[in-house]
């Protein structure tokens, strides 16, 4: 590991002209600084600035040069405690300001704004430097009560806020024709951002431990120090946020970029290799202990909720296995099994009348494998379900207070996908050759499934069935009951045994064929040359159930339902020229013709907030027809009552064919735009999925991590009414919805 610079400024005496005087700023930057020379043993280089020393041009210099100093392999922190403050949005500011608003720092001279701190930061990371900054004061907001011994840190504009168009205070320099966020998207981000509050929220200082501190900053040098060494920058957030809302302070702490793989999973303050991140994280929240998913997320809540379990995933969840002597090898669990067949012989061997203690026993210690397995794994058991997080029990285990976990989905109150076997139908001819390769695929799969979940255990996501009727088609040639006959088929009286999303897999000329219900396929056929291939058709269906999970989630009706409109325009279309579905409920967009080679569709997207009132973080996912799910279109971002969020940031969306899919006269490709609407930020991290690629190398890996259960649905033919979400906490998704709009380019004939 490198060098770690950390260049930190922390303000309480503004001039009053300017801002009101803060108490606890010096504080933080001083604690922080000491938090550092202790994690470094002294080897941090550090300097610090405080109140009147804080100027814009100080703070720009000490970016540019101390910071700059950070080469490749070396790590630079910047820290600000202070006010924020924020001037109206005008322009091309419009097209990366949904909420209507700059934001800056307020150093003590004026304001230092968040565009052009990007930019000082991101030359820093340009050189090589892992660069991260901390910034506790407030991004935005307006006049809001202050909680009782708190003090918020936001500064507004000298003189009465004004309109846009109205005459209001502009501060010297040229940044106010510059002001943005830091940073706006996920592929400019160079750095990584650890903020107080969203942009939407007050920041606050109180009294903590009898003296004066930021309260995210409290929050977070306190994660810090119960922190491992490994820590990565998303585990540190969601601790330090758990901990401002066990404070009762009123605002959210944020991190960004926080896309999956990228800076956010990273160790705090240097690290080269990037962590897989689990779904969702564990962490003591103000009623207990809870994960960050809930019906947000598709899980059940109300009656059935208790049915969902989650497991602590990675080192973290996994030691007491590695260290007891179990695993997939039988060890110690093994072991209980041994003794109780042990036990079971010498009872026997003591008579007959000893049989009711005898049953006593078994069941007793039955009972305590039970609870040894579920010790010993880690496991959680839902109790409560909200928008954004499942209250839940630890099963047999005390997780440590200060610590954030990461768990994975392994146990589901909703059904699973279901999987069946089937030659030909529907008028489909079999063929010579038709029927199984391997008279044991049926058994190889169904092993293969009981062991793909968390932990080696049953998959969460599929369900085998072995009856053709099952999935609704009738009866027709099987492979069996799995019975070890292998000949017979069996007509099942329950036909709804079938889930909604169902596969019928057919091995067929050494290939397996996953095909839906008509008879069409999902996807490419997979080999199927020998038992080994089986794992690899277990990790398709499990990434196709994911997909579909995604793409279909839909939530009870909601009062968010088309408060946020999609448009979908011509890229340089005159205003109100948009894209409107055909008869099929598509937007069709078309190649246009441009010498030899047809030119691909572009498109803008935009996303307005028709509330009167209501600030909403909006989501939009892009679902491919090759399976895949990003948000690089708009990843999360708040959007001010009567504004519009641009994807991209206001640049074209070209639609155009996968490189796989040569741009000939007929072809077509379809994309599924998911919006995702909640009055609070949502955890994005389980909505993106990799496309399908059958040939990539630890593919099986990928999928797995996203393959736990998460994005669940209602059970079909469920009851739609008004959910009962109860008080929402400050900093709560709340309500929520989702829409789908399908997407179709063609190449013309």
């Amino acid at each position: 590991m490198g060098s770690i610079f950390a260049f930190l400024a922390g303000v309480n005496a503004y001039d009053p002209l300017l801002a009101r005087p803060l108490r606890g700023c010096v504080n933080d930057v001083t604690a922080a600084r000491e938090l550092l020379t202790r994690r470094t043993s002294g080897a941090a280089r550090t300097a610090v600035v405080c109140d009147g020393e804080v100027t814009v041009d100080v703070v720009e210099d000490g970016i540019r040069r101390f910071l700059g100093a950070a080469g490749p392999g070396d790590t630079a922190l910047f820290w600000f405690s202070g006010h924020g403050t924020h001037t109206w949005a005008t322009g091309a500011d419009l097209l990366v300001e949904a909420t209507g608003r700059n934001q800056a720092l307020l150093c003590a001279d004026g304001p230092l704004p968040d565009k052009r701190l990007g930019a000082l930061l991101d030359a820093v990371a340009a050189r090589g430097a892992h660069v991260a900054a901390v910034l506790d004061c407030c991004f935005s907001g307006g006049a809001t009560r202050e909680p009782e011994g708190l003090v918020a840190r936001f500064a507004p504009p000298v003189g009465a806020e004004a309109a846009p168009g109205a005459e209001a205070w502009r501060p010297r320099g040229p940044w106010a024709a510059e002001a943005r966020d830091v940073p706006v998207r996920d592929d400019a981000g160079r750095h990584v951002l650890l903020a107080a509050s969203r942009l939407d929220q007050l920041s606050y200082e109180g009294r903590f431990s009898g003296r004066p501190h930021g309260a995210f900053t409290y929050a977070l040098l306190g994660a810090v120090r119960d922190a491992g060494p490994d820590v990565t920058y998303r585990n540190l957030l969601a601790a330090a946020d758990a901990r401002v809302q066990r404070g009762g302070v009123g605002q959210q702490p944020v991190l960004y970029p926080a896309a999956p793989g990228g800076v956010a999973d990273l160790p705090f303050l240097g690290g080269a290799v990037a962590r897989a991140p689990g779904p969702y994280l564990l962490r003591l929240g103000t009623r207990g202990w809870e994960v960050d998913c809930g019906t947000g997320h598709g899980l059940r809540d109300g009656a059935g909720a208790e049915g969902t379990e989650f497991r602590v995933v990675g080192d973290e969840g996994e030691g007491g296995e590695r260290e007891g002597g179990g695993g997939e090898g039988g060890g110690a669990a093994e072991g209980w099994s041994q003794a109780r067949t042990q036990d079971q012989y010498q009872d026997q061997g003591q008579g007959q009348g000893q049989g009711q203690g005898q049953a006593r026993r078994h069941a007793q210690a039955e009972a305590e494998d039970q609870a040894r397995a579920h010790a010993r794994a880690q496991v959680l058991r839902a109790r409560e379900v909200y928008a954004d997080r499942t209250l839940v029990d630890p099963v047999g285990w005390e997780p440590v207070g200060g610590r954030v976990y990461p768990v994975a989905l392994s146990a589901l109150a909703l059904a699973p996908a279901t999987v069946g076997f089937g030659t030909p139908s529907c008028g489909a001819r079999a063929t010579e050759g038709s029927g199984p390769q391997h008279p044991s695929f049926e058994a190889e799969l169904r092993q293969t499934l009981a062991t793909s979940g968390p932990g080696n255990g049953p998959s969460p996501l599929l369900r085998l069935i072995t009856t053709p009727a099952d999935t609704g088609r009738g009866t027709g040639p099987g492979i069996g009951t799995g019975t070890g006959t292998g000949t017979g088929a069996v007509t099942d009286p329950t036909p709804e045994a079938a889930a909604d999303l169902h596969f019928r897999v057919e091995p067929r000329d050494g290939l397996a064929h996953i095909l839906r219900r008509d008879d069409t396929p999902f996807t490419a056929p997979l080999p199927l040359a020998d038992p080994g291939d089986v794992p690899r058709v277990v990790d398709c269906l499990a990434h196709l159930t994911r997909w579909h999970q995604i793409r279909d989630l839909a939530p009870r009706p909601s009062v968010l339902d088309n408060l946020v409109q999609v448009e979908i325009a011509p890229w340089g279309a005159p205003p109100g020229q948009v894209l409107v579905p055909n008869g099929s409920g598509e937007i069709v967009c078309a190649y246009g013709p441009e010498g030899a080679q047809p030119r691909e569709p572009w498109v803008t997207v935009r996303l307005h907030n028709r509330s009167p009132g209501r600030t909403l973080w909006c989501l939009l996912l892009d679902l491919t027809d090759s399976y895949g799910s990003h948000s690089a279109l708009f990843p999360g971002h708040f959007i001010g009552p009567g504004r519009t969020g641009h994807a991209l940031d206001g640049e074209p969306v070209q639609l155009s064919l996968p490189a796989s899919r040569p741009a000939v006269p007929g072809a077509s490709a379809r994309d599924w735009l998911k919006l995702v609407v909640a009055e609070g930020e949502l955890n994005t991290v389980p909505f993106h999925l990799p496309a399908w690629d059958a040939e990539a190398t630890g593919a099986r890996d990928a999928v797995v991590g996203f393959g736990t259960g998460a994005l669940r649905l209602d059970p079909p033919g469920g009851a739609v009414g008004s959910r009962d979400l109860g008080s929402v906490t400050s900093g709560s998704p709340g309500r929520w919805t989702a829409r789908t709009i399908s997407l179709r380019t063609v190449v013309p004939d």
